[in-house]
């Protein structure tokens, strides 16, 4: 027996396998109290279990758990003190106080949650973040979208590895998962140079290119919440963000800054979003039309076919030699029909720029023919082409 009436009812209760949640935060309230009494001591978990000795035979030390992971899960201004405090026996016991945080998350919903978030802004030391990550069950990552979601600069900054060559690309990475917002702290913070915006561009293209191999939400995966402060980041990495609807966002293609955005670093973006996967590319089939919109607005915003060609699906040929309309329709060739797709709008406006004897001129490949005739239905391909170009366009055109 703790000695404590709360936890006491609450221990039998959860001995007999019954979560009831009228039990749960007198419980916690107690414990949390409890625990506090001792966080001024050099070593506070000994002197707490040894208080617990006077009610247990054995495993005295074990039973501090239950209390520990009470008032752990109802974090308040408190939370920092007694992790702090705890901190070691948290840690040599990160597993089983885990696994009771967790299944109070999930037995007492929804009249009780842990607002893991809460917890971490009351810790906020991160050098002990390690530890509350294994307790409370969540990833660094999970938090730090957390800290951009309720504009917690401080959080944000103690999410980050700070003496890292990571520092940049996890926190503009970070912002990338929001729509814009300048006048957010952390934006203000981040973006204060033209090579910082170059930097939040670019990820955003990440996000918008990712997009496109599942559900595609403009580029954007979380909404900013709006409100007071609720808890949206629960142990075992449950996110309660919204995601956004068609009509809650501008996609990034669309927006107004995009074409003066993608000008100021043309060949980083084009490789960014069309760099040449081969066998592995994989888009959603109900995306397709979103990859022929994404390209026409890089077109549409100033960027020839040709410069998309080379630092999209060329550029690996950059670094060994020039990128040439041969080097072009070389790799239209190799392409299987899957690249043929994704790459379909930009190379029609390079064929139908240079014209088919143009084209043919700098045909090696069959294929690239074959390709072109796909691509541009112009039968001067076939009429230029050999049988096999004729029979392998044929079946094309029958879908076989």
């Amino acid at each position: 027996m703790y000695g404590i009436g709360e936890i006491d009812e609450l221990d039998q209760q959860i001995q007999k396998n019954e979560w009831n949640a009228d039990y749960f935060a007198p419980a916690a309230v107690a414990a949390q109290n409890w625990l506090l009494c001792f966080v001024n001591n050099r070593d506070p978990a000994s002197l707490a279990y040894g208080n617990l000795r006077k009610g247990f035979s054995d495993d005295y030390v074990g039973k501090l758990i239950l209390p520990l992971a009470l008032a752990l899960s109802i974090t308040s201004p408190h939370t920092g003190a007694i992790f702090t405090a705890y901190h070691s026996f948290i840690d040599t016991h990160d597993t089983t106080i885990g696994d009771f945080i967790k299944d109070f998350s999930r037995k007492f919903e929804p009249e009780f949650q842990v607002d893991v978030v809460r917890a971490f802004q009351s810790i906020n030391n991160p050098e002990l973040f390690p530890i509350a990550f294994r307790a409370y069950r969540v990833t660094i990552e999970n938090l730090r979208y957390q800290a951009v979601a309720w504009d917690d600069i401080d959080l944000f900054k103690n999410t980050l590895f700070r003496s890292s060559k990571l520092y940049r690309p996890q926190a503009f990475s970070a912002l990338a998962f929001f729509e814009s917002d300048p006048h957010s702290s952390i934006h203000q913070h981040l973006v204060q140079t033209e090579d910082d915006e170059k930097e939040l561009f670019f990820h955003r293209i990440q996000r918008l290119r990712a997009q496109l191999t599942g559900k595609f939400q403009g580029g954007i995966e979380f909404l900013r919440p709006q409100g007071p402060q609720r808890a949206t980041l629960r142990p075992a990495n449950y996110i309660y963000l919204d995601e956004p609807t068609a009509d809650q966002v501008t996609p990034l293609h669309k927006t107004t800054g995009f074409a003066g955005e993608l000008l100021r670093d043309t060949p980083l973006i084009v490789r960014e979003f069309f760099g040449y996967q081969a066998d592995g590319l994989s888009i959603n089939p109900a995306n397709w039309h979103l990859v022929d919109e994404i390209t026409q607005a890089f077109l549409s915003a100033g960027v020839d076919p040709f410069t998309m060609i080379a630092h999209g699906p060329c550029s690996a040929h950059q670094t060994s030699r020039p990128v040439t309309p041969e080097t072009a329709m070389e790799r239209l060739g190799q392409m299987n029909n899957t690249n043929l797709r994704f790459y379909q709008v930009m190379y029609k406006a390079y064929l139908e720029g240079l014209g088919p004897q143009q084209v043919l001129d700098n045909c090696t490949n069959p294929k690239a023919v074959v390709a072109a005739y796909q691509m541009t239905g112009d039968k001067t391909y076939l009429q230029a082409g050999n049988d096999w170009v004729r029979d392998q366009a044929m079946g094309s055109d029958l879908g076989l």
